[in-house]
């Protein structure tokens, strides 16, 4: 563990590190599906700018970040309040591990959102402007996106589990800024989606790609703890 802990301490590499890992997790299904939701949430405004759609997109960023990081803060309490100290690291290796199988197909996993967000996440679709935007970011995050979570735990475990919140936080936010660009996309290019669409052609070999680096990240989570 002591390698991984040197890498992560470095903010700058950090930053780098959890940033491409964001970008690299960022085309999987999950994140077309907001961006499907986004197209139609900017799309209601048919004289909107490019400058006002990358403004929404970006505070959607901001809501994903508080909603990821509340989770960190709720586990940074638990962790505090039951001592699970390495277990934290082993229960982040084996959900890598679960959700690595899940997306090369090796195992189905079904995490269905619970009926109060999916009613939320279609409330706030309907609000246009700066407040429905950076609630709509915050309903998506509680969501926890498989393509997000093992990022996620990552972070947390060795960030928020050892005390540094207001780091933990900033890499919780270049992790989201990287997972995001698509949707940033979507709210400056009219033909962002057509793009993605594209893309998700490719979704077996993308989901299968994603899943073996996170069964990589997943053993070497477990080997060096």
């Amino acid at each position: 563990m002591t390698q991984l802990r040197d890498v992560i301490q470095n903010p700058l590499f950090a930053i780098l590190i959890v940033g491409a890992a964001g970008l690299a997790t960022s085309l999987g299904p999950c994140t077309f599906a907001r961006a499907v939701t986004f197209m139609g949430y900017v799309g209601a405004d048919k004289g909107m700018s490019r400058a006002k759609g990358f403004y929404l997109a970006f505070l959607l960023l901001v809501g994903l970040t508080v909603s990821y990081s509340s989770l960190g803060l709720i586990g940074f309490a638990a962790n505090n309040l039951f001592k699970i100290g390495t277990g934290l690291y082993y229960a982040t290796g084996a959900v890598m591990l679960m959700m690595g199988l899940h997306f090369a197909g090796l195992v189905r996993i079904r995490i269905p959102a619970p009926t109060k967000l999916r009613e939320l996440k279609a409330h706030y679709s309907t609000y246009q402007g700066p407040a429905g935007s950076l609630m709509l970011g915050g309903v998506f995050g509680f969501m926890i996106c498989p393509c997000c979570l093992p990022g996620l735990l990552a972070i947390f475990a060795l960030t928020f589990a050892k005390g540094q919140v207001a780091y933990g936080v900033l890499l919780v936010f270049a992790y989201t800024l990287g997972h995001g660009i698509p949707l940033l996309a979507v709210g400056i290019f009219s033909g962002a989606l057509n793009v993605m669409s594209s893309i998700q052609r490719w979704r077996e070999h993308l989901n299968l790609a994603t899943g073996t680096i996170m069964i990589i990240g997943g053993l070497l989570f477990l080997w060096i703890v």
